[in-house]
């Protein structure tokens, strides 16, 4: 396992010409070449699932942070991920918690001023599928050791891509600072605590990518 940063975002899909998470995760590997690998996925159930665990495998990262547009103009941290239909044919448990320190996550996304919630729907289209493969592979392999996912909203007038970048890159710096921890699996379990952030549910999100 690596020190390296894996952060990957979508394509553009239906009506979002410009999809939001992959132009931040673009942004922030920009900013952060030494430690951060950006990746876009496509907009489906297997060939995201592909890309990604090919990208696992070959840089094998120590953190991964999987984002996704949600059409709220709230960001969204994603606990657990389920399973979804199309991989029936896949081994793998129901649902699936993440790993990483959510108070953390929470205090980073106001530090950025980005209006945000926890949720544990991350709403069973390819952004589900795709966190389902991150943890599941994690799960089989033993890394990364650091594994979540943010819904970030589309852009408009108030959310600039600036904004999202701004954001993953201060969560992505925060694990990087506890590098030493990130690099010991045996170190503490990352998915345990529980957040003192807002636990209010988000609402379903029709789109996603």
């Amino acid at each position: 396992m690596s020190k390296a940063v894996l952060i990957t975002g979508f394509e553009p899909f239906n009506q979002f010409r410009v999809n939001s998470s992959w132009e931040g995760c673009r942004l922030v590997g920009k900013r952060m070449p030494a430690h951060v690998i950006a990746r876009r996925l496509p907009v489906d159930h297997l060939a995201a699932r592909e890309k990604l665990i090919r990208c696992l495998a070959r840089h094998r990262p120590a953190i991964c942070l999987c984002t996704g547009l949600t059409s709220s103009a709230t960001f969204h941290i994603e606990r657990v991920a389920r399973k979804p239909v199309q991989f029936h044919g896949i081994r793998g448990p129901r649902v699936l918690k993440g790993a990483w320190p959510w108070d953390e996550m929470a205090e980073q996304l106001r530090k950025a001023k980005c209006p945000a919630v926890v949720s544990n729907n991350a709403g069973q289209y390819v952004c589900e599928s795709t966190y389902w493969t991150l943890l599941a592979f994690r799960q089989q392999f033993g890394y990364p050791v650091y594994a979540g996912f943010l819904h970030v909203p589309p852009l408009s007038a108030v959310v600039t891509v600036e904004m999202i970048a701004k954001a993953a890159g201060c969560i992505i710096r925060a694990r990087l600072e506890d590098a030493s921890d990130a690099t010991h699996p045996k170190g503490r379990n990352p998915g345990l605590g529980p957040t003192t952030a807002s636990t209010r549910r988000a609402p379903h999100r029709s789109a996603r990518g």
